[in-house]
């Protein structure tokens, strides 16, 4: 989608290959009618890099897919929550992600300084950094990020708060 920032992506991406950089690439997510242009040139130009291309149906090939990767870029120009973010840090991956929509909020202080860029040359100098060293960032998580959303914690507050809004005012 175009609110993700494809082209920005893309055009990260041709600088790490420009560099000589090792990587594969999964693109997962739905197609809709009008795909940006960029994205059948980056399977055209990245197509041996790329190991995924689209959506997948089954949540548990999703998980999978989550779990092989080390790496969650995201160039997005909106978001309301993140939950991509929130299910791919789950599953082991490092996010680096843009300093600005809702992703800060999701993180802790003490961790955004690890994985939020600046601008474009800060995404780009990150994303080789990690890379370069992706056995270190394989050894970090950010896990935690995402239990506090999970059902089994979530649950239990929202069963408490439809519980009072039921009973009505008090006193």
């Amino acid at each position: 989608e175009y609110d993700k920032n494809p082209d920005e992506f893309f055009r990260a991406l041709r600088i790490l290959a420009s560099r000589g950089l090792d990587f594969d690439v999964a693109l997962l997510g739905e197609s809709f009618d009008d795909i940006p242009a960029c994205f059948a040139d980056a399977e055209s130009e990245f197509g041996d890099r790329i190991v995924q291309f689209g959506y997948v149906q089954e949540r548990a090939e999703y998980a999978r897919w989550l779990r092989r990767a080390d790496l969650l870029p995201v160039t997005s120009n909106q978001e309301f929550f993140g939950a991509s973010v929130v299910e791919a840090v789950f599953c082991g991956c490092f996010p680096i992600l843009p300093a600005r929509l809702a992703y800060p909020e999701l993180f802790p202080p003490e961790l955004r300084s690890a994985c939020f860029y600046r601008d474009f040359d800060d995404l780009v100098r990150r994303l080789t950094a990690a890379i370069v060293q992706v056995d270190r960032v394989r050894k970090i998580s950010f896990r935690s990020v995402a239990e506090k959303f999970d059902w089994r914690r979530v649950a239990p507050v929202y069963d408490a708060v439809f519980a009072d809004t039921v009973a009505g005012p008090r006193g």
